[in-house]
C-alpha cells in the first residue's frame, strides 16, 4: 500500500509553480487548453494539502465565469465544489456575489427540463418529468456546492442575502419553490442539505419563519414525503426553528386550527413507527400501535409513506426517530399554558408509552423519558 502511494505521489506532484501555471491555463482562450487544465486541476483540488497552493491566486474567479459556458459546467462546478470545502475559497466565491450564477443556472436548468416536457402529465403532477443526465448532475452539483456554502455564516448571509431590500431572499425562495414541487424532486434533492443549514443560524431562521414564507403551511405536510431526505431534513428544519420560541406570531401560526402542530407531528411519528421494519418489537406491538393511530383518525391502509426493508437501514430508522424526538423536546420550550396548542393529549400520550417500550437506545430512551414527564 505505502508502495503504491508513493508512486501515485511521484507520478504528479503539485508545487507552487505547477499551481500558478494552471491558475493562467484555465483562463486560456483555446477550449482545448482550458479543458485539460481544469481536468489536472479537479486532481488537484481533492488534495487539501493542494489546495493551499491557490489561495492568492485568482482561481476561483475563473471558475465562476465558465460554469456558465455547457462545454466546461460540469468540471468547473466539481472544481468550486472541492475547493469550498476550505473557508477562504468559501469567501472568495461568497465575495464574487457567484450566488446569483448558482442559482440562476439551477433555473435556467430546470425551465430547460420544464419545457423537455410541456404537454406531459408530469406538469400537473401525476408523475416525475423526465430529464438528461447532464441536466441532472448539473443540479445535484449546484446544489451541493451551495450545501458547502452555507455550512458558514456568510455563506447562509450570501445565499438569503439579508439586509439587500432589493434582493433579500430572492435566490432562496426560488431554491424553496423549486424543492417543494415533487415533480422535479429527483434534481432538488440536496436542497435538504441547505435547508438544514439555513435553519441552524438565528438571523436566517427568523427569515424562514417570517409569514410571507409560510414555512408551516407550505412544508409542515412534507414530513409525510416518501423520501426519507426530505422526511429528516423538514424535520430538522423545524426542530431549529422551534428555538425561535419566543416568537408568538409564529407558535400562534403553529397551535393554530390550521396547522395543529403537535396533532401533525404526532401522526408523522404513528405512520413512521407504524411503517418501521427495524424498530417494533412485535406483532402486538403494532396492535397497540393500531389503536392510537385511531386515535388520531389514521386508517392502517392510508399509511402516507413506506420504508424498504432492503433500503432503509436499522441506523437510518433511528436516526430519523430521534430526530423527530429532537423537535418535540425542542418544542417543551413553549410554554403550552400560554399558548393553548388544543392537541389530543391521551393519544400522545399513548403514543410515547408506545415509544418507551421500543428498543431505540440509551439516547431513544432519554429522550422518550423526558416527553413522558412533560406531556
Amino acid at each position: 500500500m505505502a508502495e503504491t502511494e508513493d508512486t501515485t505521489q511521484n507520478q504528479f506532484e503539485l508545487t507552487q509553480e505547477i499551481a500558478d501555471d494552471l491558475a493562467q491555463l484555465i483562463k486560456d482562450p483555446k477550449p482545448e487548453v482550458k479543458k485539460q487544465a481544469l481536468a489536472i486541476l479537479i486532481q488537484c483540488s481533492s488534495n487539501p494539502d493542494n489546495r493551499i497552493l491557490f489561495q492568492e491566486s485568482d482561481v476561483i474567479s475563473s471558475l465562476v465565469k465558465n460554469i456558465g459556458d455547457q462545454r466546461f459546467t460540469t468540471i468547473c462546478l466539481s472544481n468550486l465544489i472541492n475547493f469550498t470545502q476550505d473557508g477562504v475559497f468559501q469567501k472568495h466565491l461568497i465575495d464574487l456575489k457567484s450566488t446569483d450564477r448558482i442559482v440562476e443556472l439551477i433555473k435556467n436548468t430546470i425551465t430547460e427540463v420544464l419545457k423537455d416536457n410541456t404537454g406531459k402529465k408530469a406538469l400537473n403532477g401525476d408523475e416525475h418529468l423526465s430529464y438528461t443526465q447532464p441536466q441532472k448532475l448539473v443540479c445535484d452539483l449546484c446544489f451541493l456546492l451551495l450545501s458547502n456554502m452555507t455550512q458558514h455564516e456568510e455563506g447562509k448571509a450570501g445565499l438569503l442575502q439579508l439586509g439587500d431590500e432589493n434582493k433579500e431572499g430572492y435566490n432562496f425562495r426560488i431554491l424553496y419553490e423549486l424543492y417543494l414541487k415533487d415533480t422535479i424532486q429527483d434534481l432538488t434533492r440536496f436542497f435538504s442539505n441547505i435547508l438544514t443549514n439555513i435553519s441552524s443560524d438565528i438571523e436566517a431562521r427568523k427569515y424562514l419563519i417570517r409569514p410571507e414564507n409560510e414555512l408551516p403551511e407550505k412544508c409542515l405536510k412534507y414530513i409525510f414525503h416518501q423520501s426519507r431526505a426530505k422526511r429528516v431534513a423538514i424535520l430538522k428544519a423545524f426542530r431549529n426553528c422551534m428555538f425561535e420560541y419566543e416568537n408568538k406570531e409564529y407558535v400562534a401560526r403553529l397551535f393554530s386550527e390550521n396547522i395543529k402542530f403537535v396533532d401533525t407531528v404526532a401522526k408523522y411519528l404513528a405512520n413512521f413507527l407504524y411503517a418501521a421494519n427495524h424498530l417494533n418489537a412485535n406483532e402486538k406491538d403494532k396492535q397497540f400501535l393500531e389503536l392510537i393511530m385511531s386515535d388520531y383518525d389514521m386508517k392502517k391502509d392510508a399509511i402516507k409513506f413506506t420504508l424498504d426493508k432492503e433500503k432503509v437501514s436499522r441506523q437510518q430508522e433511528l436516526e430519523e426517530l430521534l430526530t423527530a424526538l429532537d423537535l418535540f423536546l425542542t418544542l417543551t420550550n413553549v410554554d403550552f399554558n400560554e399558548t393553548n396548542p388544543n392537541y389530543q393529549q391521551k393519544a400522545l400520550q399513548n403514543l410515547i408509552a408506545y415509544m418507551s417500550g421500543l428498543n431505540i437506545g440509551q439516547d431513544g430512551r432519554e429522550k422518550v423519558e423526558v416527553m413522558q414527564m412533560v406531556y
